[in-house]
């Protein structure tokens, strides 16, 4: 097993998230993971960057299939020309999804200007069971649809402008009772019938609350025994970002420190100054600050904390100044968002500890060789034969904890 720098939130507009990525390939990272979608075009832009100014050259993996941001117009441009019509998953205004030949090869284009490249190692359909939302899909036309995507990555193959392709599905590991289950035995069926000579890696999510590479669904086989059958690479996902009752559990445990709401206090003291000048009725009142004041420190996921700040809280704050924040008027209220992020890592925290308790109790969790519970979660994946563990490394302190595994 080797670990791969999960690609997923990093954008070329972070000075800290290049320090973290050159520190990686400094370290001989054996894989970088990133897609197409990953901050709008700007994660492949930052690994093509930091691959243009280093000598270690990784395994490059890269996905296709989401249709957001300013991959819209892209698609849009294409549906003007009468191309990428068909099969076209539209999940709402921002969020559209695409299989379709010409939107990949539209694509690989832009990637590989991006990335600095004139072949990407791993091109992978990126959640192809988004085609489940187009209204009349089942697993038959599915297989189809993967047949067409699957084919035209294999002559893109052959025109060298890619070494390798394949899969990165969360529905490998669902039940195949699910409507929207991804079957390997039959997408080898299409290999072996389509002859795809380069169809080479499969990623799927994978931690220790989800488990579902290792159940022997395949003939008495699991995901990954079937896999290594057939000489497919596996890239397991979200090692430390579990779903368990549709909630995120993070797999880790952060450094306990003691907190001050002091920092909240002066946000809420400066907000209600501005709005009592403009409204008579209490600032708390607001149904939106209401909610917010109740659930903003109870967070278990900075995900969370980014939804309710960035898109509630600093619009509200703006809509009451009338006007955009100059750098120190906004300073109090990012030092809120701080606080909450870090009442987020403790409310984690908490949840981890236990967790990590009932695992080793239960015989999931057996590794002990480190004091920190990520470093054990991720050994441990070892012994359940992926090759590679995707993990996200925003910035230098998390490659200098994690390049033990490297």
């Amino acid at each position: 097993m080797a670990l791969g720098f999960g690609a997923y939130r990093v954008s070329i507009q972070s000075a800290a998230h290049k320090k973290a990525l050159m520190k990686a390939l400094d370290q001989h990272i054996a894989l970088i993971d990133t897609s197409t979608n990953y901050t709008n075009g700007d994660s492949e832009t930052l690994v093509g960057e930091c691959l243009s100014q280093h000598v270690h050259r990784p395994i490059i993996v890269s996905k296709v299939g989401y249709v957001q941001g300013p991959n819209l117009k892209y698609m849009q441009e294409l549906n003007n020309e009468g191309r990428a019509l068909s099969n076209l998953v539209k999940l709402s205004e921002h969020l559209w999804h695409s299989l379709h030949p010409d939107y990949i090869r539209q694509q690989l284009e832009l990637s590989l200007k991006r990335l600095k490249l004139n072949c990407i190692d791993y091109y992978l359909l990126h959640n192809p069971e988004y085609f489940f939302h187009l209204q009349g899909a089942n697993q038959e036309n599915y297989y189809r649809q993967l047949e067409i995507s699957l084919s035209c990555l294999e002559e893109l193959a052959q025109l060298g402008l890619i070494k390798h392709y394949g899969i990165s599905s969360n529905t490998f590991v669902v039940k195949n009772s699910e409507a929207n289950y991804t079957n390997l035995l039959k997408v080898l069926d299409i290999v072996e019938t389509r002859q795809l000579k380069h169809f080479k890696m499969i990623q799927f999510p994978m931690n220790l609350i989800e488990r579902g590479a290792l159940t022997p669904i395949y003939q008495g086989k699991n995901l990954i025994e079937v896999a290594k059958d057939h000489d497919l690479l596996t890239l397991a996902n979200r090692p430390l970002n579990a779903f368990e009752n549709n909630q995120l559990i993070r797999l880790a445990i952060y450094p306990q420190v003691e907190l001050s709401r002091q920092p909240f206090k002066q946000a809420i003291s400066q907000l209600r100054k501005v709005w009592a000048q403009q409204e008579s009725d209490e600032l708390e009142e607001v149904p939106l600050i209401k909610q917010i004041l109740e659930i903003w420190d109870k967070q278990k996921s900075i995900d969370a904390i980014e939804q309710i700040f960035y898109a509630h809280l600093f619009p509200f704050i703006t809509q009451v100044y009338g006007r955009d924040l100059n750098p120190d008027e906004s300073s109090v209220f990012f030092d809120w968002f701080d606080l909450a992020c870090s009442y987020a890592r403790q409310n984690m925290t908490n949840t981890a500890l236990d967790l990590e308790k009932s695992l080793y109790e239960r015989g999931t969790l057996t590794i002990k060789d480190f004091p920190q519970f990520q470093l054990n979660a991720i050994k441990q994946y070892q012994q359940w034969g992926v090759d590679f563990v995707l993990v996200g490394m925003k910035n230098e302190q998390y490659v200098e904890e994690l390049k033990c595994l490297f």
